[in-house]
């Protein structure tokens, strides 16, 4: 039977055209912000406080030109919503490229050198696999915070959460990888290109990986939600970015205090959104697992 496409299996997969398409519509208003949304809500010039806690434009008292209502300061929920999105989406996306990049070298290192390398480079994620990710990342993130002063952290804070997100997460890579090296190391299009004099590190890079991009694109999809989670828990708590550039786990933090005065949108608008965007992605996440499998979609 002719194998189909990704195009062919897609276009009429309605469950991958409808999240697809969310997520498109989200990553559109988060990038294109500066040019859809009519504040920016890091320029204080840009909103009154006499608009604050304004509600949305469907109940009473509110109006066309703040469709999901105000904050406290003022600021349009949705300009701020998209911001924050867009903030979330560059740390996510970039702590999943350390990510990526991190344990995919060293589980090449342990799958094809073997002995010691392996055996350290394993216990070592063994040992963080079995501490909770997002504790990690709180304790180290409190331990910095603490050792800079407060400006410095908040002009900082961007780079050592992409970091610290990043390097907590390269076990689950490392280990897909070593056990993807183990089963082609003894095939024979290896074992031919030793013969002939094939250096280990293009056997590696070349011959290789190329058959491990397929699971490592799965995890890397499912990590970038995770990423989010982790990101706007930190913020949450206070471990992430500054108010100055507020996040959408900052946001939802912010406006949980306003939650039983009645303005409910401070803190529900983001946490939708966030929701939605997290859920998208894991079931993007799981329609690309089941395309990789060989059993499926053939």
């Amino acid at each position: 039977m002719k194998e189909r496409t990704f195009f062919e299996v897609a276009r009429n997969d309605y469950q991958f055209l409808i999240t697809a398409s969310i997520l498109i519509l989200w990553l559109g208003g988060a990038f294109l912000a500066p040019w859809l949304v009519p504040q920016n809500p890091y320029d204080l010039t840009s909103f009154d406080i006499l608009d604050s806690e304004l509600p949305p434009a469907w109940i009473e008292g509110g109006t066309r030109q703040f469709l999901f209502g105000t904050d406290p300061q003022g600021r349009d929920i949705l300009s701020t919503v998209f911001y924050g999105m867009r903030l979330s989406l560059i740390i996510s996306i970039s702590a999943v490229m350390i990510q990526l990049m991190l344990g995919t070298f060293l589980g090449l290192m342990a799958g094809y050198l073997g002995g010691r390398w392996d055996s350290f480079i394993m216990r070592t994620a063994d040992v963080q696999l079995s501490l909770s990710t997002l504790m990690l990342t709180i304790i180290t993130l409190a331990i910095i915070k603490n050792f800079f002063a407060q400006e410095v952290y908040d002009r900082l804070a961007i780079y050592m959460i992409i970091m610290v997100i990043g390097v907590a997460e390269w076990p689950q890579y490392a280990r897909v990888v070593r056990s993807g090296v183990l089963v082609e190391r003894e095939k024979e299009y290896v074992a031919a290109a030793r013969v002939v004099g094939v250096s280990p590190r293009i056997i590696l890079f070349k011959h290789i990986f190329p058959n491990l991009i397929s699971p490592l694109l799965v995890i890397a999809t499912v990590q970038v939600a995770n990423a989010i989670i982790s990101e706007a828990a930190l913020s949450f708590l206070g471990l992430g970015m500054p108010p100055t550039q507020p996040s959408l786990g900052l946001l939802i933090s912010r406006g949980f205090e306003y939650i039983f005065s009645g303005a409910w949108w401070i803190t529900f608008i983001p946490s939708f959104f966030l929701v939605v965007l997290i859920v998208t992605i894991n079931i993007l996440g799981g329609w690309f697992e089941d395309y990789f499998n060989p059993k499926l979609y053939k």
